[in-house]
C-alpha cells in the first residue's frame, strides 16, 4: 500500500583511501578557506584521520578535532557546512565498525566534530553540539540494541541545522525524514524506538498539528501502525481526522490501526469508506485485495 509518496535521500559517504589524502569543497568559506582535506596518519592501535581547511593559494589551517582508531580505523562519513541566524558552523562526522561478536555486541559508533566561527573569523570547537552527534546503533552485551538515528548526510545536516536554530530543539520536518528513512528500511523497532510517547508530546507540542503540517503527521502515525503500535498510532491519526476528516488515504491508515486493536466493526466501517471513495474516483483497481475483504 504505497500512502507516502516521498523519495528518500541516499546516504553520502566519503570513500577514504588508506593512503590517500580526500577533498571535499565546502558549500560556505569558512575560516577564509572553502575545503577540507582528510587524510590519515599513523598512531597507537593503527591509523586516524585528521582534517585541514585548505583554500587558494596554499592557505591552510590544521583542526584540532582528530578522528583517532579505537578498536579500528575510522571513516568519514560526511562533512558539510551550514549557514543559520548569521553563524557558519563546519561539521564532520566519523564512524568505527564494532564488532565483539563474542559479547553480542555489533554495530557502528559515531562521533562529530563541530566547529563555529565568531563574528571576527576565529573557529571554536563546539562539544555541546558535537554530544548531537555521537552515538551507537548497533546489538548491545545486554542483548538490546541502541539507535543512532541521524545516520545519514541528509539526516546529519536536518540535525544541525535544526541546533543553530535558536531553540536547538528538533523539527517536526526531521523527526519526519528519520521515520520515513527507517520505515523505508523496514527497520520497525527503530521506529518504534525513536517514536516515543515522550517525542510525539514534544513534537506536537513545539509544531500543534494543523492543515499546514498534517502531511507530517499522517505520515508518522501510518508508520506507528506499519510497526504495531497500533493504540499511538489510531491516536494520532485521530488527531489528524480532526483537522482533515475527509483526507482519503487517511480513512484507510486508520482502518489498519483500528484493525489491529481488533475493532474490527469500526475499522470496516473505514475501510468501506476508503473503498467507496477509490470506486468513485475511478481508482477501484488500486485498492489493495486485503482491503476489499476487510470492507466486507
Amino acid at each position: 500500500m504505497a500512502r507516502l509518496g516521498l523519495s528518500f535521500l541516499l546516504m553520502s559517504m566519503i570513500s577514504l583511501a588508506r593512503a590517500e589524502d580526500h577533498t571535499v569543497a565546502l558549500d560556505s568559506h569558512v575560516h577564509g578557506l572553502n575545503t577540507i582535506t582528510f587524510s590519515r596518519y599513523q598512531a597507537p592501535g593503527g591509523q586516524g584521520v585528521r582534517a585541514a581547511l585548505s583554500g587558494p593559494g596554499g592557505a591552510a589551517y590544521q583542526l584540532s578535532g582528530r578522528c583517532e582508531p579505537e578498536g579500528g580505523d575510522p571513516d568519514v562519513l560526511t562533512a558539510f557546512t551550514l549557514k543559520e541566524h548569521g553563524q557558519t558552523a563546519l561539521v564532520y562526522v566519523c564512524t568505527w565498525r564494532v564488532d565483539h561478536s563474542g559479547l553480542g555486541i555489533k554495530g557502528v559508533a559515531y562521533r562529530g566534530f563541530v566547529y563555529t566561527e565568531t563574528s571576527d573569523g576565529k573557529l571554536h570547537e563546539n562539544p555541546a553540539l558535537e554530544n548531537l552527534f555521537a552515538g551507537y546503533e548497533g546489538s548491545t552485551e545486554a542483548g538490546a540494541r541502541d539507535y543512532f538515528f541521524y545516520g545519514t548526510h541528509d539526516l546529519l545536516t536536518r540535525r544541525a541545522r535544526d541546533s543553530l536554530s535558536g531553540t536547538g530543539d528538533e523539527s517536526l520536518s526531521t523527526a519526519h525524514s528519520v521515520v520515513l528513512q527507517r520505515l523505508a528500511d523496514l527497520d520497525y523497532d527503530g521506529v518504534t524506538g525513536y517514536l516515543t510517547a515522550d517525542r510525539l508530546t514534544a513534537l506536537l507540542q513545539r509544531e500543534p498539528l494543523g492543515r499546514t503540517n498534517v502531511v507530517f503527521y499522517n505520515d508518522i502515525g501510518y508508520a506507528l501502525g506499519q510497526a504495531g503500535a497500533f493504540s499511538a498510532s489510531y491516536k494520532l491519526l485521530s488527531q489528524v481526522e480532526s483537522v482533515v476528516p475527509d483526507r482519503m488515504v487517511l480513512k484507510l491508515n486508520i482502518a489498519d490501526a483500528l484493525w489491529g486493536l481488533q475493532d474490527k466493526e469500526k475499522a470496516r466501517d473505514y475501510y468501506r469508506q476508503y473503498v467507496l471513495e477509490m470506486t468513485g474516483t475511478g481508482k477501484r483497481l488500486e485498492i489493495p485485495g486485503e482491503v476489499l475483504i476487510r470492507a466486507q
